[in-house]
């Protein structure tokens, strides 16, 4: 039987390009791929707790999936307020971004409020035995929505400020590098040297 259905989002998401989503969670990480329809599970990343390899490795795995946009999970409770585990979900995808920027990958990173995916991920696979696939179908769930939503109220994750800072400072040392090696003028030193050897000479001589 289909777990995911067509939408709306076959039209709104036709462009070839490719979707990673990413159920964050501190034992494992649910990966899911799609193109706009049908999105299917990718595979299912243990954490062990360093986010900076973390996010290199689901990079990788989005490359050879030829990835160009990243949504994660905002975990959410039912009242519509954010949690820890939303923080330690924002944490990490500052690290995501922050990578991708570092290794000059102009791919997009968005959040998206990831509410009911585990637990509908649960119900879908009550009687799956392989609990770690609940994680990658979970993310399944959670690119489905964005898509049927047409990407609408996803929350773009911009450069942090200290990485505009740093791009800003390498700018303007790339613009002012001329400045700081004035290029030698070989004749006039020559001259200097020789205007050096005469006085010497006449000092000796008195």
């Amino acid at each position: 039987p289909k777990l995911f259905s067509k939408s709306r989002s076959e039209h709104l998401f036709g462009d070839g390009k490719k979707t990673l989503a990413i159920d964050y969670g501190l034992k494992r990480i649910g990966l899911a791929v799609g193109i706009g329809i049908a999105p299917r599970p990718l595979k299912v990343l243990k954490n062990h707790s360093n986010e900076t390899l973390i996010a290199r490795e689901i990079i990788r795995c989005g490359r050879g999936q030829d990835v160009s946009n990243y949504i994660v999970g905002l975990p959410i409770d039912r009242e519509g307020e954010e949690t820890v585990m939303s923080g330690i979900a924002r944490n990490f995808t500052q690290v995501l971004a922050q990578e991708l920027y570092f290794q000059f990958d102009e791919s997009s990173v968005s959040m998206w409020d990831e509410r009911f995916s585990s637990k509908g991920a649960e119900a879908l696979l009550y009687h799956q035995k392989n609990l770690a696939y609940i994680d990658s179908v979970a993310a399944c769930l959670i690119l489905e929505h964005y898509y049927e939503m047409g990407g609408e109220g996803a929350e773009v994750i911009s450069l942090p400020e200290s990485l505009e800072r740093i791009a800003q400072s390498e700018d303007k040392a790339e613009k002012e590098a001329p400045r700081l090696f004035t290029p030698v003028d070989i004749e006039a030193v020559d001259r200097e040297k020789d205007t050096l050897k005469r006085t010497i000479m006449k000092n000796r001589k008195k």
